[in-house]
């Protein structure tokens, strides 16, 4: 009859693989454990699910091999056995994840670690596919492929990959139990293993080569997590691309969306700029265009001229380019001669292509440099959330922000919490804890890129590489924090923004 505890507890490796339980480590973890030799350690048995084990010596388990494999198992009151393990689902989920994990609020229902909840029936489609929360680049479980599955890595290799601890944490699992774990996975992908005509299985969840499908190609920037191809920031994937659809008039509001020949992109909309007019898919000057003369759609006849909305038999003082008559020192369409039409949102001017008084030229746009967020004080120059431009200087937020009551509680809710910045082995060595964040933020250099960047230049939002992590953008290495999806909201990014803008201050 199988046992109903484990002395070794695989159900708290599968349940905090992927992130830390709620103290932020698995040290709590009351079971015994492998100790060097392979031998148990005492725990308090039965405080969470119990450890039962049996007193008479020579105990073995119905497997029997397991134990054999495990080297044997003791605890404080005599050898003890280890239930078989059987690689399927159901047999996981009954001997593993519900006794040693479910029930000892770690990704059990309710407040479940990175909102992994294992106690459900549906557990399997929580892993199977799905990226990790805490290391780019890997799904939780591949099928098919133990050595592409996060899962396997954690339980398997003594320094797993993105850091943190193998495990069990303080203990190794038998090798039988982590071969059962790594035949579970490989019957996952008996005749469905994707290789995308190679000879290996790929994870589409995250492999950017073969992203959600084989051969789908995230752009250059993008990272691919969980089947789709996530670009930095508020960009789109569009074909090889990340694009801002907002403001690309080349992908304005949807991909492929391409505005009109004058016109521009703005909210995600196109509109012809200046003196133009939108007739159709077109942007034209019903003052000089000869199919659209006064009204979009009124044609001049054949041997007519479009002369200031009127159809006329001659220019007079104007030029006449075609069947149009312009002033050539204005117009957007044949600026200095025929033909010279000026780009999207520039204005003719004394025969010259450019920007309205009182606006500069940045890319193929007329900003305000004295008031532009994007563009504050000189091209390119952007303000960072939160913050305003004004008289061409970035302002920080007018309410005073504090890095305990503000700051803090963020980066607590939003990087700690799933044991990715906590614990004995934080994520590329960086604690976000209580008590730690600030002297590991401000002044510090990013673990992450090379030229010294810092990670919380004080006053310098522009400077700070925390910034540029929050956002997604100007990224030396790895994606967007916290992880796509879970971005920090409007109001706290302006929080931290402000926190920085305005010295970032221990107070």
């Amino acid at each position: 009859m199988r046992t109903p505890h484990l002395i070794v507890t695989l159900g708290a490796v599968i349940g905090c693989f992927n992130s830390a339980c709620s103290d932020g480590s698995i040290d709590s973890f009351s079971g015994p454990r492998l100790g060097a030799g392979g031998a148990a350690t005492a725990g308090s048995a039965g405080a969470t699910g119990g450890i039962a084990t049996s007193p008479n010596a020579g105990a073995t388990s119905t497997g029997g091999s397991a134990a054999s494999a495990a080297g044997g198992l003791m605890s404080s009151g005599g050898s003890g056995t280890l239930p078989a393990c059987e690689p399927t689902a159901q047999s996981i989920h009954d001997t593993i994840i519900v006794p040693s994990c479910t029930q000892r609020s770690c990704h059990g229902a309710g407040q479940a670690a990175a909102a992994l909840d294992l106690s459900t029936t549906d557990w399997t489609s929580k892993l199977v596919g799905v990226s990790s929360s805490t290391c780019d680049g890997w799904a939780r479980v591949v099928p098919g492929s133990p050595a592409q599955s996060f899962l396997y890595e954690k339980i398997s290799n003594p320094m797993p990959a993105c850091g943190g601890d193998r495990m069990p944490s303080g203990g190794v699992l038998p090798d039988a139990y982590v071969q059962c774990v790594a035949d579970w996975i490989t019957s996952l992908g008996q005749g469905s293993c994707e290789t995308c005509g190679g000879s290996a299985c790929v994870s589409l969840p995250t492999d950017p080569n073969h992203c959600g499908t084989c051969d789908r190609v995230c752009p250059a920037t993008a990272a691919c997590d969980s089947g789709q191809c996530v670009c930095p920031g508020a960009q789109t994937a569009c074909g090889s691309t990340c694009v801002d659809l907002t403001s690309d008039p080349d992908d304005c509001g949807s991909c492929g969306n391409v505005c009109a020949a004058g016109a521009t992109c703005s909210a995600g909309k196109c509109a012809c700029s200046g003196s133009l007019s939108a007739c159709g898919t077109s942007c034209v000057d019903l003052g000089s265009d000869a199919a659209h003369c006064g009204a979009c759609g009124s044609a001049c006849a054949a041997g007519e001229v479009c002369s200031q909305g009127k159809c006329t038999s001659g220019c007079g003082t104007l030029m006449q380019c075609g069947a149009s008559c312009v002033d050539v020192q204005t117009s957007v369409t044949n600026c200095g001669s025929c033909g010279n039409a000026c780009a999207a949102g520039l204005t003719c001017a004394k025969g010259s292509c450019g920007c309205a008084a009182g606006l500069n030229q940045c890319g193929t746009s007329c900003v305000n440099l004295q008031t532009d967020g994007q563009n504050c004080g000189m091209c390119g120059t952007s303000c960072g959330p939160g913050s305003t431009c004004s008289s061409g200087q970035c302002q920080c937020g007018s309410t005073s922000i504090s890095f305990a009551s503000d700051v803090q509680p963020i980066f607590t809710a939003a990087c700690t919490a799933a044991g990715c910045h906590s614990g004995t082995k934080p994520k590329e060595n960086l604690s976000l804890v209580a008590g730690k964040a600030y002297d590991e933020l401000v002044g510090v250099t990013s673990a992450e890129c090379s030229g010294g960047r810092k990670l919380v230049t004080a006053a310098d939002v522009r400077q700070s590489y925390l910034v540029d992590k929050l956002l997604g953008t100007n990224l030396c290495s790895g994606s967007q924090m916290p992880k796509a999806g879970q971005s920090l909201s409007a109001a706290d990014l302006a929080k931290v923004s402000d926190w920085i803008c305005q010295g970032a201050k221990r107070n």
